[in-house]
């Protein structure tokens, strides 16, 4: 039986991987992640293979710690639908998300529109991430006007 608070746990669990990118906190990204719960990007719009594939936490928190190379970032979240079937789920979530960068007078904002494709585990009552795939759509650079 799928409970109404599974879908929202679900969500939950995507805007908390939001918030945490967004502070470049990996460990806290890491932990939404199962033990060896999978994270792979493919970064490039033009390429058939993946950017990056990262494996456990450990590895998953490393990759986003790099966000931190950008002076700031906002990640919004656009649509987002899970299938649920017991303790496993899938998903797919529609991001735009904003990295800023460059010198204080010629700061750009490189926005990436992109999906992501999930499969959930739940495991002693809470979900995780089994594994999060990131496509970019397109992207678009832009300036910053302050």
């Amino acid at each position: 039986m799928i409970k109404t608070s599974d879908s929202w746990e679900i969500r939950q669990l995507v805007e908390r991987y939001a918030s945490g990118a967004d502070r470049g906190d990996g460990a806290a990204v890491a932990s939404l992640f199962t033990e060896d719960g999978e994270f792979v990007m493919w970064l490039d719009p033009e390429s058939a293979d993946p950017t990056s594939h990262r494996r456990g936490r450990a590895e998953i928190g490393a990759a986003i710690d790099r966000i931190r190379d950008y002076s700031h970032t906002h990640h919004t979240i656009g649509s987002h639908v899970a299938e649920i079937a017991e303790d496993r789920a899938t998903g797919e979530t529609r991001c735009e998300a904003h990295h800023l960068h460059g010198a204080p007078t010629n700061v750009k904002d490189h926005v990436m529109f992109a999906y992501y494709l999930d499969e959930f585990a739940k495991a002693d009552g809470r979900w995780f991430f089994k594994r999060r795939e990131l496509r970019v759509n397109w992207i678009s650079i832009l300036p910053v006007d302050s």
